[in-house]
């Protein structure tokens, strides 16, 4: 089927972001149809429709059609000639991953029900990717044209309020299909090309066995997106991002969930991609933990909120914190009248008349004398052999009047 060259409804732009470097595209936007109804806008340089990214992503939308966890393709048009493509997908109003994995660096937590919800609703979408409507035949399977799609992280999963088990939830959707692999004919782009751009755009993502890309792969960034979910502080160490955050093999989840959320991660982070589950089989392990775990997990009474109050440790904004309380009388650092609170000794603060921190041989704690000492010899030489002699009374007042003093 081929693509459509204009699209089928009018679309009028809202607000458009220009691309930073990030993702296939030169901007996202956001556009309203003339029915009313509004939509992410994806738009696509002369380049990406060139090499067949544009098309690529927009055939991968239409061959997934209408999954509850992928996001929904409403209207795209490619126009070769004028090197223009667009694509409108379903808007998730909620964000993404990516804004709850910033949250919880600052100390806001997920209700672990929602947790285990998103990842098993992610989890059957990339079975659906991987082995069509119907996964449990293995027929059906096999000729299913499979998607792989190399680009789980938390920016690429997007919430949403909708039903899910009769119940109004909050939703988590798989987007952005543009690392994606598969068997479809309009994947025409060389393999190394894909590979830099992986490599480029998912830093702390790359699964050790990259080379072997394949279910596996969205296996493992789908259990390390979850990692930064618990609240991982920043990106994930890889291969190819040495210098990020390290998590806890043991108990990938952290301490504040559950060691049944951290043996199932474990598990899904196996480095020996043999070792690894593929995500049918994935998706079969992780109901089971969530029905054993479940019943021992506290009720979440805020079904649409994304963060669980209880677990809301967001430092303070400078404006709410107390005033501090003021002193009276006496110069700083001493209690009223002047005097020294019992039981603090004397710390040395720097004489008035001294200039820059040059050094000297011996002693590099002062300066050099300014205006104070006549003689640039005598002032350190005075000022060592004072402070090497100071008495260990704390009712020790400092020394005289103009020479600087203790606090």
């Amino acid at each position: 089927m081929s693509l459509q060259t204009r699209p089928k409804y009018t679309w009028t732009t809202i607000h458009f972001m220009p691309s930073m470097g990030g993702g296939v595209g030169v901007g996202i936007g956001l556009a309203q149809s003339s029915g009313g109804g509004t939509c992410t806008e994806k738009r696509f340089g002369k380049e990406h429709i060139e090499d067949g990214f544009a098309q690529k992503e927009i055939a991968i939308l239409r061959h997934l059609g209408q999954h509850p966890y992928i996001t929904k393709m409403h209207d795209h048009f490619v126009n070769e000639t004028e090197k223009k493509a667009v694509v409108y997908v379903e808007h998730c109003d909620m964000g993404s991953l990516a804004a709850v994995h910033a949250k919880a660096n600052m100390g806001n937590r997920v209700h672990e029900r929602k947790i285990w919800q998103w990842f098993i609703q992610i989890m059957e979408a990339l079975v659906y990717c991987h082995r069509g409507p119907d996964p449990s035949n293995e027929s059906a399977a096999r000729q299913w044209k499979k998607i792989y799609h190399l680009g789980v992280q938390p920016g690429n999963i997007f919430l949403t309020k909708a039903k899910a088990n009769g119940e109004m939830r909050i939703v988590a959707k798989l987007g952005n299909f543009a690392h994606a692999q598969g068997e479809l004919r309009e994947f025409k782009e060389k393999a190394a090309s894909r590979a830099n751009l992986m490599a480029d755009q998912m830093l702390g993502f790359d699964p050790p066995d990259q080379r072997l890309v394949g279910k596996s792969t969205d296996v493992w960034q789908l259990a390390l997106t979850m990692v930064c979910v618990c609240g991982l502080q920043g990106a994930p160490r890889s291969r190819r991002h040495p210098y990020g955050a390290k998590w806890d093999k043991d108990r990938p989840a952290g301490q504040v969930y559950s060691s049944e959320l951290s043996s199932v991660l474990k598990g899904f982070l196996n480095e020996d991609v043999n070792r690894r589950p593929g995500t049918f089989d994935s998706l079969k392990k992780l109901k089971q933990a969530y029905d054993r775990v479940k019943h021992k997990l506290p009720a979440d009474n805020h079904r649409l909120e994304i963060y669980d109050p209880r677990y809301n440790h967001e430092p303070p904004k400078e404006s709410d914190l107390p005033e501090a309380p003021r002193k009276r009388n006496g110069p700083p650092g001493r209690g009223p009248l002047g005097r020294r609170p019992p039981g603090r000794e004397p710390s040395r603060r720097e004489p008035p008349g001294f200039g820059p921190r040059r050094g000297f041989p011996g002693e590099d704690r002062f300066g050099s004398p300014r205006d104070f000492f006549g003689d640039e010899d005598d002032g350190p030489f005075f000022m060592n052999r004072f402070c090497d002699d100071l008495p260990d009374s704390p009712s020790f007042r400092g020394p005289p009047r103009g020479m600087g003093g203790f606090r």
